[in-house]
């Protein structure tokens, strides 16, 4: 129902879940291109970002970064 009103919270929280279980499963590359998708909702993404950039996980943030280009890529078609 939330999704049919354009209500996306559901959807990030189950994007969130899925990204703490590829870290979890030492996957952070594959984290951080899920993460990427976060970008519809730049309040959930930017503090997805600044922690694990203070983290220091390098993977996660190549992967956000290449996830990020994909969809800038992807948008101009």
């Amino acid at each position: 129902v939330t999704l049919k009103n354009g209500q996306t919270s559901l959807l990030s929280l189950l994007l969130l879940l899925i990204i703490q279980n590829r870290i979890q499963k030492k996957k952070p590359f594959l984290a951080g291109l899920l993460a990427s998708v976060l970008w519809y909702k730049p309040q959930i993404a930017i503090f997805v970002t600044l922690y694990w950039m203070l983290e220091g996980k390098r993977p996660f943030l190549k992967g956000l970064l290449i996830g990020g280009m994909l969809l800038g890529v992807l948008s101009f078609f």
